[in-house]
């Protein structure tokens, strides 16, 4: 019961063992990896949990998007672009249209 509670407070946004976080440039917005609660590892097999990845703004801590991820450890960092949090392999997030960098032409891409 207790590791049923734990799951589902990292399902609900919460979370209990971030493996890694990434925060954009501008710091509103950040990449969470939650490790899911559960189970005993032996030493050095604490990154082959399962987890989430949670896309956030972080002045709210409302999550945007999320995904589920295999393996943590195969979380393979996050590249920020101007309307992009990317993921390779896994996620192209865009950041809201006010977090946008406006092109040569003056609008938000």
């Amino acid at each position: 019961m207790v590791l049923t509670a734990l799951a589902a407070g990292c399902r609900r946004g919460g979370c209990d063992d971030v493996y890694t976080r990434s925060k954009s440039p501008d710091g509103r917005f950040e990449v969470i990896v939650c490790r899911q609660a559960g189970g005993t590892t032996m030493p050095g097999q604490g990154g082959d949990a399962p987890g989430t990845i949670r896309f956030r703004e972080t002045s709210s801590g409302r999550t945007l998007h999320e995904v589920s991820i295999d393996m943590v450890q195969q979380f393979p960092g996050v590249e920020w672009t101007s309307g992009y949090a990317r993921i390779k392999l896994i996620a192209d997030w865009p950041l809201p249209d006010d977090a946008r960098a406006p092109d040569s032409d003056g609008v938000p891409r």
